[in-house]
């Protein structure tokens, strides 16, 4: 299939890429004499809808990666080792990226867009390096190690997106971790091990000193990937309950967490008496208060457990006698003498 008529003068097709979200809108980059033009196909009309160039610079651009989650919205890596620059664009706003991220030293030779973390975007240079940019800033979050020659590849690993590949026009492809560590080390295997005795001979020779490799700290990440999100977590309820996730389980676990068991012992005391009777609760508390002042503090909530309650609290108070009188308007008036 040829989509749409062809794009005068003649030029060359530099890059293309499928949408990540649209099946039918196709992206491809396109070298012109002023500089590299991104044009967007519509293959359900089997012709462009919109063509991109950077009208303040020429830019070389020499790959393509679109938005995994915002259809509209896709970069381009400027090959040209004086600007070697990632420009944001989004087909809504043509006019001018939206966005300019700066970090490689050479020329951009490779681009890919994280799909598990839309916020992260790989670039491989022709100096060898590969960085990990923040999208939303700019910022370099983590560099792989420099490789021999160009980077002519790299990407994520979707199946473990804490894994990324660089491979270059010399040293081959290698596997790292988000921090730019090997995967895994270099080791000789047991069937190359068999293999080299089989084919030189065992021999008693104890084999050459290998120099110890030192290990080196990879520099911290200033924003950690999705793929590293929370594995465990807790939140703390009412009533001194806990929630917890993670372990390598995908259960919750609720439990009771006591940090005074006193006071939880003696609420439950409390609680039983309440449904069953204050009475003998009180007058053990009136018992073993410390002063005058709690055993009246207890006296009072004692009072509001008898059946006369509101004589009880007369007679704690000093009064001594009560009675009814009416009055003219046929109105109960109480009379009280206080006797200290």
């Amino acid at each position: 299939m040829t989509p749409g008529a062809k794009i005068q003068p003649l030029s060359p097709v530099r890059h293309v890429r499928w949408n990540a979200k649209i099946q039918h809108i196709l992206g491809s980059l396109i070298g012109l004499p002023s500089g590299t033009q991104a044009v967007i196909w519509d293959l359900r009309k089997n012709e462009p809808i919109i063509k991109i160039t950077d009208r303040s610079s020429r830019l070389s651009a020499s790959c393509m990666a679109w938005n995994p989650t915002n259809p509209t919205q896709f970069a381009v890596g400027s090959e040209d080792n004086e600007r070697p620059i990632i420009q944001l664009w989004d087909v809504r706003q043509a006019q001018q990226p939206y966005q300019v991220i700066q970090g490689n030293q050479k020329g951009i030779t490779t681009m890919e867009w994280s799909r598990q973390d839309p916020r992260l975007i790989l670039a491989g240079s022709k100096d060898g390096r590969a960085l990990i940019f923040n999208v939303s800033d700019g910022a370099v979050i983590s560099e792989m190690p420099q490789q021999p020659g160009f980077v002519i590849a790299s990407t994520f690993n979707r199946r473990h997106p804490d894994l990324v590949t660089v491979a270059s026009a010399e040293g081959g492809a290698q596997v790292f971790d988000m921090m730019g560590q090997p995967s895994a080390p270099k080791l000789q295997s047991q069937k190359q091990t068999a293999a080299l005795d089989d084919a030189f001979g065992a021999f008693d020779a104890a084999p050459a000193p290998v120099a110890p490799i030192e290990a080196v700290c990879p520099e911290p990440c200033s924003l950690p990937p999705a793929c590293f999100g929370r594995r465990v977590g807790a939140a703390f309820g009412f009533g001194g309950k806990l929630v917890s996730f993670g372990s390598g389980k995908n259960t919750l676990e609720v439990r009771q967490i006591i940090t005074e068991p006193d006071v939880v012992e003696e609420s439950k005391v409390l609680l039983q008496s309440l449904e069953a009777d204050t009475k003998e609760y009180c007058a053990k508390k009136c018992e073993a208060a410390a002063d005058e002042k709690e055993k009246s503090v207890w006296k009072y909530i004692h009072a509001r457990s008898e059946a006369d309650s509101r004589a009880t609290f007369l007679s704690l108070l000093g009064v001594k006698k009560v009675w009814k009188h009416p009055n003219k308007h046929n109105h109960t008036k109480y009379i009280q003498i206080n006797i200290k």
